[in-house]
């Protein structure tokens, strides 16, 4: 996937670990489908991506510094194998 905000321009997989979900203690790191809704400092309670390899943060409290993709869950991704013929 292909974002661009604020004359940026970033190539994203089409799913991400989410780190962690806000209710739930430790790491979890399940895979979403996910939106970009902004590029900004990330505010309490916002998701925002990071990391060469992409993984999706829940900010505990607003956070000073870089601005950065901001991430809505869309809908979990599962993973499956499938078999197919022997040629």
């Amino acid at each position: 996937m292909i974002v661009r905000f604020k004359g940026k321009r970033w190539t994203l997989p089409d799913v991400i670990p989410f780190e962690r979900t806000p209710h739930a203690s430790g790491i979890l790191n399940t895979h979403w489908y996910y939106n970009i809704i902004d590029y900004r400092k990330p505010k309490k309670g916002d998701w925002y991506l990071s990391g060469a390899e992409v993984i999706a943060y829940y900010a505990p409290n607003d956070l000073p510094g870089m601005d950065y993709l901001i991430a809505e869950q869309r809908v979990q991704a599962v993973k499956k194998s499938i078999w197919v013929e022997k040629e």
